[in-house]
């Protein structure tokens, strides 16, 4: 909790965090953005990450890109 009382909001998602120009594969490069997220505590034990729609719009890539395994 922040000192107001609220909970803080994790770090935005935006897609100056993919780099289409990299060799790697956009969707590795979004599960490394959020595993690097929930190691840092930006996503506590137990907090919901964002859904597909929401991280394709957030990151401007496609929700298949989103959904890759």
């Amino acid at each position: 909790m922040s000192e107001t009382g609220k909970t803080s909001e994790p770090p935005r998602l935006g897609p100056e965090l993919i780099d289409e120009s990299l060799p790697m594969p956009l969707y590795h490069q979004i599960f490394l953005v959020l595993r690097d997220r929930i190691h840092s505590g930006a996503y506590p034990t137990g907090s919901v990450l964002p859904g597909e729609q929401e991280l394709s719009k957030l990151l401007d890539v496609s929700r298949i890109t989103v959904k890759r395994p």
